[in-house]
Order: structure tokens, then sequence, then C-alpha cells
């Protein structure tokens, strides 16, 4: 986004706002949409065109126990762990984004 004033934002945002009761529903949709379509959808779909395989991936687990039960619960721990730091992420990025305009 190009360096605007707060006026200029605020006045962008109510536009935005204003928008809305005049788009159509199928836009206001696929606007809600597209941040899960792009951001879980795709990945996903890319990872099994791929051929990435859950039960295959995560080499370290597979090292680090013999006991399948173990290794599918690193497995499931890995990836929980990787999802959740990448939302506090974001989360923490959109904090810093709202600090930033604050000021």
């Amino acid at each position: 986004m190009a360096l605007t004033s707060k006026g200029q934002q605020e006045t962008v945002f109510a536009l935005e706002r204003a928008s809305g009761g005049v788009t159509a529903p199928v836009r206001r949709l696929e606007h809600a949409l597209h941040n899960f379509s792009a951001f879980v959808v795709m990945p996903l779909f890319a990872f099994a065109n791929a051929g990435v395989k859950i039960d295959l991936s995560l080499f370290i687990a597979m090292l680090a126990f013999e006991d399948t039960a173990l290794v599918d619960a690193a497995k499931r721990g890995i990836i929980v762990g990787s999802l959740l730091a990448g939302v506090v992420r974001a989360v923490l990025l959109k904090m810093g984004l709202a600090l930033r305009d604050a000021k």
C-alpha cells in the first residue's frame, strides 16, 4: 500500500465499507473465502499434486522413534506446531501493522 495519511486511510476504509452494500452477495462470498483458499486449500492442493504424503514425510520423526504410534504422534505434533506458529506469527504481524498505523 502506498504511504498515505491517516485521513486518506480512513476514507479508503469508509469507501470499502460503503461499497459492501452494493456488492453482489457472490462477490462478498468470494472476497470472504479468498484467504482460506489462498493459504489453506492451495498449499494442500500443491502438496497433494507434488506427491507429498504425510505418512512418508517428516524424516526426523522416523529416525527418533521406532514405535509407529510415537512416530505418528510426533508427526501430528510437528504439523500442529507449525500451523500454530504460522497463526501466531500472522496475529503478531497484524498487531504490529495496527500499532504502526495508529502512530
